[in-house]
């Protein structure tokens, strides 16, 4: 029965088994001294190969192959990383500006969560890599130390099995008392017990090399994890960088001519404020009435999103609110009055300037056709023109300001 255990513990043995996750520390010392792994499932320890006496068993600890796949780390990016900000306006030419700024700082706030994900994982790579060359010289003395137990065992089993059982008869036959007989006959189960310990230890080593093996494969896979992870930040990186490139230029382009028609709006003041000056302002300041005040709310002038607001802007001040729109779109009175002026004024292009009363007036600019006359009395809601790219425009769209005897003030106070 022993020769059999021995014969099969000195055969080698196939090493293939299934991946999975890491599930704590690992130590293995004594096999060519203590190493300490990062990641591992197993705690052993055991003289040095070549050293004198019997080596105790590597110990194994910790769960399963199959709870330590549980464990593994997601490959790639998280979904959140991976994908860049929604918050990108489809159109960034005609989005309101507002909105292109906050894109911008979404792809920047983006970009520091991938950057600092990206390093931590290439500090873990850095680590795992050190780690994982530890646990490989554990694998290769732990083989070796397979080979001096196998031979080991071979030697033992040559010098009490292999000569012929008559000799052990004779050798029993031929003492001189049945005392010198029973020690010699103790010492052959002492040799047979040795030889069991060490067919025991080899199996046990060899076993502790599996899951040595194991979690080699598993650092593997959780190393190339990790270079799945910088590969795909590295790319998103890339992708929001240049994201972010497209949207500041935009960004750029449209601040650079809305600061021009910002300027020629400011150039273009003067002529407004002659045109105001046609209404008896002062007079007109000491009649404001609760019905008046009642009546405070404009419409809309066009059905448009506000894509540029009222307030000051790169160092000059907009006087308005601008409604992004399409050539040819109706532009109507947001409130009754009458037609101040209805002509082209320098920077504002053909433009339409209202007088509701009370101090009270409005412009409509960068018009491409005017479809009322100074002088001409106007109903909320009746149309004045139509939307073009008069003036000193930055594309089609209309520039609507509220004057407070004679002050630009902000449009949004006033509209519905």
């Amino acid at each position: 029965m022993l020769a059999v255990a021995v014969l099969a513990a000195t055969q080698p043995t196939g090493l293939a088994s299934p991946g999975g996750g890491l599930a704590g520390p690992l130590t293995v010392a004594g096999v060519a001294g203590a190493v300490p792994v990062s990641q591992g499932a197993i705690s052993a320890s055991q003289p040095a190969v070549g050293s004198d006496g019997p080596a105790p068993p590597l110990a194994a600890s910790g769960e399963g192959a199959g709870s330590r796949a549980s464990a593994a780390r997601p490959s790639g990016l998280p979904a959140s990383l991976a994908q860049l900000p929604a918050s990108t306006p489809p159109d960034l030419a005609r989005a309101p500006l507002a909105k292109v700024e906050s894109s911008i700082t979404a792809l920047d706030q983006h970009m520091a969560l991938v950057a600092a994900r990206v390093e931590a994982t290439r500090q873990e790579l850095t680590v795992a890599e050190i780690d994982r060359a530890r646990l490989a010289a554990t694998v290769v003395a732990t083989q070796a130390r397979i080979g001096q137990l196998r031979r080991e065992v071979a030697e033992q089993a040559i010098a009490t099995y292999i000569q012929p059982r008559s000799q052990l008869l004779e050798v029993f036959l031929g003492q001189r008392d049945l005392d010198a007989s029973a020690r010699r006959q103790g010492l052959l189960h002492t040799l047979i017990e040795t030889n069991e310990q060490a067919v025991d230890q080899l199996q046990q080593v060899r076993q502790d090399l599996l899951a040595l093996q194991l979690t080699l494969e598993e650092a593997d896979q959780q190393a190339a994890q990790m270079r799945q992870v910088l590969d795909q930040g590295g790319r998103t990186l890339t992708q929001a960088s240049l994201a972010r490139a497209a949207v500041a230029g935009t960004l750029a382009d449209r601040v650079n001519r809305l600061d021009g028609e910002i300027l020629g709006h400011q150039q273009a003041e003067p002529a407004l404020l002659r045109v105001l000056s046609k209404a008896d302002l002062a007079a007109e300041a000491a009649v404001v009435v609760a019905a008046q005040e009642a009546e405070r709310r404009m419409r809309a002038p066009i059905e448009a999103e506000i894509t540029s607001e009222f307030g000051p802007r790169w160092g000059r001040m907009h006087s308005g609110v601008d409604f992004e729109s399409d050539n040819g779109v109706a532009i109507v009175a947001a409130r009754g009055g009458v037609v101040l002026e209805a002509d082209w004024m320098d920077g504002y292009g053909l433009s339409v300037v209202i007088d509701h009363g009370g101090g009270l007036s409005t412009l409509y600019a960068h018009q491409s056709e005017l479809d009322v006359t100074a002088g001409q009395r106007i109903e909320r809601g009746e149309r004045l023109g139509w939307v073009g790219v008069t003036g000193n425009s930055s594309g089609p769209h209309l520039h609507f300001e509220v004057r407070l005897y004679g002050a630009a003030v902000d449009p949004r106070n006033y509209l519905a």
